[in-house]
């Protein structure tokens, strides 16, 4: 099961060692098209709309009081922790809205991803990843597409895996592994067409086996 993952880092080994046709088996030198790039940097005093505010506390998932923000259980209710985008096309963000929280918030170290759509009056999680967004682009629906990064170590190294999903049958649903980015060795790879589905079908087992889907 593990044999395109292990020959990926094969190719990634061989990539230090400048054996550049090799490489050229898997991955392409070209950016994920299309997608708008999304960078959270969590240092906005306020939140652009106060409707943000009382949607925390609806989902309740922060604090109404100062908590110690070295070492917050449940975070204060601030754009210091919480940064949301609204999750349909042309309506307001009550209708539903992407909540991505900031890595150690809550006691855990990465950043998490949630998805929210109200049904019959209540906010109800259609979605939650632990992993970064960092690309949204438009699709036929109201609901956008969205890249999520995903982070696994492999010989003591970070390693991303930017995954595609799109809205289907009332949630967002994994697509494929779009690119796969090693920032310790400099080296980043857009997954060729003609491996995708094997090459995906592996990153979302490791996703799934890390419960980074949930």
């Amino acid at each position: 099961m593990r044999k395109i993952i292990y020959f990926l880092f094969l190719v990634l080994g061989i990539l230090a060692c400048s054996e550049e046709p090799e490489l050229e088996k898997v991955f392409k030198d070209e950016p994920v098209e299309d997608f708008e790039p999304i960078e959270v940097l969590f240092d906005e005093d306020t939140f652009e709309n106060a409707k943000m505010i009382e949607l925390l506390r609806e989902i309740n998932i922060c604090s109404t009081e100062e908590q110690d923000k070295l070492n917050v259980e449940v975070a204060d209710c601030s754009p210091e922790f919480f940064k949301l985008f609204p999750l349909k096309a042309n309506e307001p963000i009550e209708n539903g809205f992407i909540l991505l929280i900031k890595a150690n918030t809550g006691g855990i170290g990465l950043r998490r991803l949630l998805i929210f759509e109200r049904e019959n009056g209540a906010l109800v999680k259609t979605n939650g990843f632990i992993g970064n967004l960092i690309g949204k682009r438009k699709s036929k629906t109201k609901y956008e597409d969205l890249l999520i990064r995903f982070i696994d170590i492999i010989d003591g190294s970070d390693v991303y895996y930017n995954c595609l999903f799109s809205w289907e049958e009332g949630k967002y649903q994994f697509k494929s592994c779009e690119s796969i980015h090693e920032p310790a060795g400099n080296f980043f790879g857009r997954v060729k067409a003609d491996v995708k589905d094997s090459v995906s079908q592996e990153i979302l087992e490791i996703i799934q086996s890390h419960d980074m889907i949930f």
